[in-house]
């Protein structure tokens, strides 16, 4: 699996927003309510791994078959 190159950007300014939200959750809230902490952390964990699999090129095993008419729209996301 790779990642499509219009996508890096995107990735990358999700991933340090949501680390830095993350890091102030665990310095004020982690003492008096650690679970919401956690559950913060749960959660922008699970919205970059959705970013990231947003972006993905998967990789496609081809079937050729004369019967079949193949379609060349995957879903690719080019340009945002």
């Amino acid at each position: 699996m790779t990642i499509h190159r219009e996508g890096y950007q995107s990735i990358g300014i999700a991933t340090l927003l949501f680390g830095i939200i993350n890091v102030i959750s665990f310095m004020f809230l982690s003492a008096e309510m650690p679970w919401l902490a956690t559950t913060i952390f749960i959660v922008t964990l699970g919205l970059v791994l959705f970013i990231i699999s947003f972006f993905r090129i998967p990789n496609r095993k081809l079937t050729v078959n004369p019967q079949q008419i193949i379609c060349p729209a995957d879903g690719k996301v080019v340009v945002i």
